[in-house]
């Protein structure tokens, strides 16, 4: 996976040999999308309580979409990149070799007087032929584990501290997790995350080694992917714990308790 930027898009825009992936809901891609873009909601890739859906399932949905596997595939996403970060992540666990991702927001792109269109496109369905890459993946086994592995929260560091919860989560982390929040990782301008070199700045000052693999969770998926993201962009060996604190919750795993505040 590799991150472009406007000029290398506009360069091959329109070209026969790449397809364009808008990852966002269907009200936002009829608000405006980029030239070509197939919709491909990566919503759609999870089913009842946020799990996966089998590669099978996921290949027949790809085809449906338009997206085939012997074509390169540009991921374009809104500023905070977790619909995009999510769908690249997902293109290259199923095997597609060739993914880029636009790390320039899709906001900028239509304020800056670029070309933007709303006619959807009805895809022609295309071949998509699964190879899982399970190194890219894990799951809650993989965690408790534990041996040789870092465990990376990319949550804030209120969530990783127990101070907030969403909905009915449980305050608290998984056990010797170390924190990475994904918003330190955002550029905030037009670029949507930050340096290669600032980047591996934060991973190793939160102590993480190239040589250890590292298991990246969030909430629930988006967040850890655009982590994942990066750290494989500054080659770290990051996998996805696409289940994360929602699934290991729910499996009653050991939890780090919560920090109160003195006199709580």
């Amino acid at each position: 996976m590799e991150l472009v930027g406007y000029d290398w898009l506009e360069e091959r825009l329109g070209s026969p040999g790449l397809q364009v992936a808008d990852p966002r809901l269907r009200v936002r891609y009829t608000s405006g999308h980029i030239q070509g873009a197939l919709h491909v909601p990566v919503a759609k890739a999870f089913g009842p309580g946020g799990a996966l859906l089998p590669a099978e399932v996921l290949a027949a949905w790809f085809s449906r979409c338009g997206i085939a596997t012997e074509l390169p595939v540009l991921v374009y996403d809104q500023p905070d990149g977790q619909a995009g970060a999510t769908l690249a992540w997902l293109l290259e666990y199923l095997g597609h070799r060739e993914v880029y991702f636009l790390n320039e927001s899709f906001a900028q792109w239509a304020s800056t007087g670029r070309q933007v269109f709303y006619r959807p496109i009805s895809p022609e369905p295309a071949e998509f032929v699964v190879e899982v890459r399970p190194e890219l993946r894990a799951g809650w086994s993989d965690v408790a584990a534990g041996s040789g592995v870092d465990v990376v929260d990319a949550r804030s560091e209120e969530e990783f501290r127990g101070e907030v919860a969403v909905r009915d989560d449980p305050p608290g982390h998984i056990p010797k997790a170390r924190n990475v929040p994904w918003l330190k990782l955002l550029d905030g301008a037009q670029r949507l995350f930050v340096a290669k070199d600032l980047s591996t700045g934060v991973f190793l000052e939160a102590g993480l080694a190239r040589d250890r693999r590292a298991i990246v969770y969030c909430r629930s998926g988006p967040r850890a992917a655009v982590v994942t993201l990066l750290m494989r962009q500054a080659g770290f060996g990051a996998s996805l714990y696409d289940g994360s604190w929602v699934d290991w919750a729910r499996r009653g795993a050991p939890i780090e308790p919560a920090h109160r505040h003195p006199g709580s």
